[in-house]
């Protein structure tokens, strides 16, 4: 069994709104049984908006997110957009700043000045980043101190319980960590070693900020996801295999050829048994980027969208309303095998929306929506009608 693991990076599922003529038809909806929430944002002139639609109703609820977060920019600053919260991050030198809304539940939270970082003058420090979940922010900084070699650490902040810990990242190397990825009290840290400049997975308990297992990894890893319990890791060389986190065993290694290539590092993305949503990238030059597709790991094929579908979406939604879409980012379902697309009119007019298909181009229904969004992400399924 080859244990000397790859590394990946994240990347599947970007995300992109736009909008809607409000005299747009709509064609037939998607069964009941099957019912799509989808989150846009929209950036005005003035405003940062939340745009909130569902594929069984007419209408979108807009919130203002300027006027309720009112975030304050720092230097240095970073957003995440996921099916649980939308957050802004900013930070300079020791100043760090959160605005965080829960998509789920509606819920605001501000921490100015992170478990007052800023008044901390034992020795220089300097944060290096700022992000998080619904219920950890994590400040990843390099302090240093006198005639030692800097240390790399994280400060981890639990908004339920209002408690701050450090964790010291002893073997990072002077770039830092790379990447955080976050899955409820489960944190993944991405890294190189200071002592061979290899690529290092540590897994943190966020509770008690302390470490669960490290891997160190061969230069043949390229990325890696998590899957539940299960670490996925991704090769430069078209092979993956995985991590169990709970039996600490790793997975037989398995070639998956034409696998699109993955940037370094960590990233979500959605799993449904062996088959994971990727990016299935054309070949340029084209008027397209790239599409939602499902690939099988054990199988080591393209199981849905290993062939260019978004043409023929395009020429279905010409044939139907006259119009020339032009699409943008996407997310997707890969259990009911269906995607939301983002578009914009060709004419270069204002009005755009989203597309829901499946991964074969097959049109299923045409939502309009009053702004031009920049992103776009499915935050809830409903199924069985409920």
């Amino acid at each position: 069994m080859k244990t000397t693991m790859l590394r990946v990076l994240p990347l599947v599922g970007c995300y992109l709104l736009l909008s809607c003529s409000k005299d747009e038809p709509e064609t037939e909806r998607p069964p009941a049984s099957v019912v799509f929430e989808l989150t846009a944002l929209a950036d005005t002139d003035s405003d940062f908006l939340q745009l909130d639609l569902t594929t069984d109703q007419e209408g979108t609820q807009i919130s203002n997110l300027s006027a309720t977060l009112m975030p304050a920019f720092l230097a240095n600053g970073s957003r995440e957009f996921t099916p649980d919260h939308i957050a802004f991050y900013t930070w300079e030198e020791q100043l760090s700043r959160v605005y965080l809304k829960n998509l789920q539940t509606g819920t605001l939270f501000t921490e100015i000045d992170l478990c007052d970082f800023s008044t901390e003058n034992d020795v220089p420090k300097t944060i290096r980043s700022v992000s998080g979940s619904t219920e950890y922010v994590v400040l990843t900084y390099a302090q240093f101190p006198p005639g030692e070699p800097p240390e790399i650490r994280l400060r981890i902040f639990s908004r339920s319980t209002g408690s701050c810990q450090d964790l010291l990242i002893e073997d990072a190397g002077q770039g830092g960590v790379s990447d955080l990825l976050f899955q409820e009290d489960l944190l993944v840290v991405f890294y190189r070693s200071a002592l061979n400049d290899l690529p290092v997975l540590r897994l943190v308990d966020l509770p008690t900020a302390s470490p669960i297992t490290s891997l160190n990894l061969s230069e043949d890893f390229q990325a890696a996801s998590l899957n539940g319990d299960r670490l996925v890791l991704f090769g430069k060389d078209n092979t993956f295999g995985s991590f169990d986190i709970t039996t600490r065993n790793f997975s037989p290694i398995r070639e998956i050829p034409d696998f699109p290539v993955l940037q370094p590092g960590l990233f979500s993305t959605k799993f449904s048994g062996d088959r994971v949503l990727i990016n299935y990238i054309y070949q340029q030059p084209s008027l397209f980027f790239a599409q939602p597709a499902l690939y099988d790991l054990q199988g080591g094929f393209f199981e849905l969208g290993g062939t260019a579908y978004l043409p023929r979406l395009q020429n279905e939604i010409e044939a139907e309303t006259g119009d020339r879409f032009l699409f943008g980012a996407f997310d997707a379902d890969p259990d009911s095998e269906t995607i939301a697309i983002a578009y914009v009119k060709g004419d270069g007019s204002p009005q755009g929306g989203v597309v829901i298909a499946d991964f074969q181009g097959n049109l299923k229904q045409i939502i309009p929506t009053p702004l031009v969004p920049e992103q776009l992400l499915i935050r809830n399924v409903r199924r069985g009608g409920n």
